[in-house]
């Protein structure tokens, strides 16, 4: 069962490497806790949270 979850981030994480480059285990874990229990509004903002953060972080070369 692990192993399938690992499997899946990994195919997500390459899927929208273009989108999202600098995503984490982390963030992919809190996504999905949203998007299953959470709200639609709950799940966008926590999205665009992530895109500004990233956006940011690109930008100044810092790791997140």
């Amino acid at each position: 069962m692990v192993f399938m979850a690992a499997l899946f981030m990994m195919k997500e994480r390459i899927a929208n490497s273009n989108d999202f480059p600098l995503m984490r285990v982390r963030d992919l874990r809190i996504l999905m806790v949203l998007l299953l229990f959470g709200s639609p509004e709950d799940f966008d903002k926590k999205l665009n949270q992530m895109k500004s953060g990233m956006t940011q972080a690109t930008h100044t070369g810092m790791p997140r």
